[in-house]
């Protein structure tokens, strides 16, 4: 269970095409991944009520030119690879890209890349590009992902996300949507999760079993009937060789970065092979890259468990409960509703996604608290509410194709009971729902294509790496271990609760600031 800004969806355009390479002008889990929609996701300290009302309708795009942005005659039509990482994908030209204004203050491009990196001269698929321009003599550009894998970022910076102004006056500011999401060729076999209830995802019925397997089957095999040709080339591999085309087209000498929960993934693999292009990157809420998903998603559910043992210890103080604390309240509802049936819109995976939305903020406890006494006397419309606000703008199918090939999961039904039942014994609350959130992939059509493996990366520059002490999504544990396998990283640690470090306090924005002004981190663990 990641996190992401909410994509708009926009009409899916021709995806595929047969031609010479070319750059033409023209972008979130939940159990999936707007702007501050979750706390922390974004960077940026957003009021809640505006996060939960803020509109997430598709931008307009703008009509195919050719013009030319600032940086259009800056890269090589065929600039060479010459990193001593350990990439080995073929070389492919690459034409500047050429940005258009599109929405004062922003400027747009499509970006034609090949469908397999392996095969540059093959079909092509367009990524969305979003940038708003530096306010000075710029250094260079920040490309951010913000989470998923099912996040769009180019409507995060729609929708508000800006780095500091400091930063912004040095740098341009990037987004893409990774492929298969938002503006970027997207899936066609999206499911929309707000259309609750969902199947019971804690089964224990023969039937409650047949209809999780079933929504499971027909994901997977709607997702292989429309985009089967998209499906093996949407893993974290491509997108960071998107990223590395992107790095070229833009016509930056390096790659300045910040990637916040999976983000952290792409920039670390970014990093893995192509080091020597390492600018100043910021990794925030970190993705051991050594996890397979199984691995990821066993520690997710120990860490929400201890989370919420964290929420319930606010009562009184943090958020308002029912009178005997938040885990009796939530046992209470959640027996109810395996009794009685769903309720409305809410039904046992609801309640549970809206708590756990809850844990990636203390700014969130609150509202979580409130939608839970009322729930304790039957009004469910506050959890349903922290459901959609989580699920609503994001997709899922990106998520679970993502998460399906990025390394071996359990296969067939056997074999993800059986893990689903392992993480419900270490986990009771949230195990069973972490893995069958993802059942799909014990069908998914597309094999692995990557093996989660450690980073040891000996960069051009020091990467700084950021993390809360209670970070249940993303632990600072990850955070250690991947500081201690990077030849140079800096580690900042501050002292709260929820996911992600990066928009909390001003500690840790003086040292992100001053890090992109200088590119300088301490020898040192700092805590803020």
């Amino acid at each position: 269970m990641l996190a992401a800004p909410p994509v708009p969806r926009p009409a899916p355009p021709h995806r595929l095409r047969s031609h010479r390479l070319i750059w033409p002008f023209i972008t979130a889990a939940c159990l999936l991944f707007a702007v501050a929609v979750l706390a922390g996701c974004s960077g940026q300290d957003a009021d809640d009520d505006a996060s939960l009302d803020q509109d997430t309708s598709a931008p307009s795009t703008p009509d195919q030119a050719d013009l030319s942005g600032a940086d259009a005659d800056s890269a090589s039509d065929s600039e060479s690879i010459e990193d001593a990482g350990s990439d080995t994908t073929p070389e492919v030209a690459v034409d500047p890209v050429r940005w258009e204004p599109c929405d004062e203050p922003f400027q747009c491009a499509t970006v034609t890349v090949p469908l397999d990196h392996q095969e540059p001269s093959g079909e092509t698929i367009d990524l969305g590009v979003i940038r708003v321009e530096a306010s000075g003599d710029p250094l260079g550009s920040v490309f951010i992902n913000l989470g998923g894998p099912g996040g769009s970022t180019v409507s995060a910076i729609r929708n508000g996300f800006r780095l500091d102004d400091e930063t912004m006056e040095r740098y341009h500011l990037v987004g893409f949507d990774p492929r298969g999401i938002g503006l970027s060729s997207p899936l066609t076999c999206d499911v929309d999760l707000t259309d609750a209830p969902r199947p019971d995802l804690s089964p224990d019925t023969d039937e409650e079993r047949a209809a999780l397997d079933a929504t499971a089957q027909d994901l997977a095999n709607a997702c292989g009937d429309s985009d089967g040709d998209l499906l093996p080339h949407l893993g974290t591999e491509s997108v960071v060789a998107d990223l590395e085309l992107l790095r070229r087209a833009v016509g930056d000498e390096d790659l300045h970065y910040l990637g916040l929960s999976y983000g952290t993934v792409l920039g670390l693999r970014y990093a893995e092979q192509h080091p020597n292009r390492v600018g100043r990157m910021v990794l925030d809420g970190v993705v051991d890259p050594s996890f397979s998903l199984p691995d990821l998603l066993a520690q997710q559910a120990l860490e929400f468990e201890r989370a919420f043992v964290t929420l319930d210890a606010g009562c009184g103080q943090a958020l308002t409960c029912p009178e005997d604390g938040v885990l009796a309240a939530y046992d209470r509802i959640a027996a109810s509703l395996e009794q009685s049936g769903p309720q409305g819109g809410v039904g046992g995976p609801e309640l549970e996604v809206a708590t756990l939305v809850a844990m990636y903020s203390e700014r969130f406890w609150p509202r979580y608290g409130e939608a839970l006494v009322a729930a304790d006397n039957g009004d469910f419309s506050g959890i349903e509410r922290l459901h959609d606000l989580y699920v609503g703008g994001t997709s899922f199918a990106a998520y679970a194709a993502v998460s399906c090939i990025d390394s071996r999961t359990p296969n067939g039904s056997g074999q993800w009971d059986a893990f689903a039942a392992d993480l419900a014994a270490r986990a009771p609350r949230f195990g069973a729902a972490l893995a069958n959130e993802l059942r799909a992939c014990a069908y998914w059509p597309a094999a692995p294509t990557s093996t989660p493996k450690p980073v040891v990366a000996n960069t051009k520059n020091p990467i700084l790496i950021l993390s809360t002490t209670g970070d249940a999504p993303t632990p600072l544990a990850n955070a250690m271990t991947v500081s201690e396998t990077l030849v140079s990283a800096g580690l900042v640690i501050t002292e709260d609760e929820g996911h992600t470090a990066f928009g909390k306090n001003f500690c840790v924005e003086r040292i992100v600031t001053d890090y992109f002004a200088t590119g300088t981190v301490q020898d040192e663990p700092h805590r803020c």
